[in-house]
């Protein structure tokens, strides 16, 4: 679908190789939309687009703030929860200890060791209650605000999109990833975490489950499923078999 800002009186429009192709334009330059008269409409090359650098997502820090968010309070003592990274990971958790991004915590001076937790301000910014639509839908239809997640196959459209939710994805509030099929998804953390615990659990209960079994055993919608599943794929905690069809791996 084609991109359309104002810029003053006029519209700059980008669109899809596939739309640009279909119009003989050029889908890497930004033209210019601007009324003659009436009824007269005039549309101008501008030029290349303004290339921006990809976001840099530091996964490495997600995965931790994801661990601090979800593992039993026993799993992020001192000492013990080190032991659960990897080098590179306890690189980065120092840094975050370092500067404030993870705090440690005593509820009682009784105990010996602090358990590690995320600051109050950050917790309360990524983990907000709300309840989404949960509803079937185009893709093209699917917001942060309603569903919690996007689906985007522009890639232009999705580097816009990055670069715009930058410092939430920097913050883990939000996740990203593209699919072997070519989607980008754009998630809100807590939901993927909540749709990932969800689904496996039902995964864990035989050896392989197709996606519509999944929707049935969860009641989540196919598309924020096989969201969750794109991660857990990434993550190595399950393998797709055949074209949706999942197993996990112990």
């Amino acid at each position: 679908m084609v991109q359309i800002t104002q810029k003053g009186n006029n519209f700059a429009l980008v669109f899809s190789v596939d739309e640009a192709k279909h119009l003989g334009m050029n889908s890497t330059c930004e033209y210019e939309l601007s009324k003659a008269r009436d009824g007269i409409w005039v549309v101008v090359e501008q030029g290349p687009l303004e290339k921006k650098a990809p976001l840099q997502i530091d996964e490495t820090e997600q995965k931790i703030i994801g661990m601090l968010r979800t593992l039993a309070p026993r799993d992020r003592m001192e000492e013990w929860f080190e032991k659960k990274l990897s080098k590179v990971e306890a690189e980065k958790f120092r840094e975050m200890l370092k500067d404030g991004r993870v705090i440690k915590f005593k509820s009682s001076e009784v105990f010996r060791k602090s358990l590690y937790t995320l600051p109050k301000k950050s917790e309360t910014k990524t983990s907000s209650a709300k309840n989404f639509e949960n509803k079937e839908k185009p893709i093209e239809e699917f917001s942060l605000e309603k569903d919690g997640f996007l689906v985007v196959r522009n890639e232009l459209r999705a580097k816009a999109l990055s670069e715009e939710l930058r410092e939430k994805i920097k913050s883990g509030e939000i996740k990203g990833t593209r699919s072997f099929s070519g989607e980008f998804f754009i998630i809100q953390s807590p939901l993927l975490i909540s749709s990932q615990t969800k689904a496996l659990e039902a995964l864990k209960e035989s050896s392989s489950t197709t996606l519509q079994q999944l929707c049935q055993k969860i009641d989540l919608t196919p598309t924020l499923i096989r969201i969750a599943m794109e991660f857990l794929k990434e993550e190595g905690q399950i393998i797709e078999k055949k074209k949706e069809t999942y197993e996990y791996i112990e």
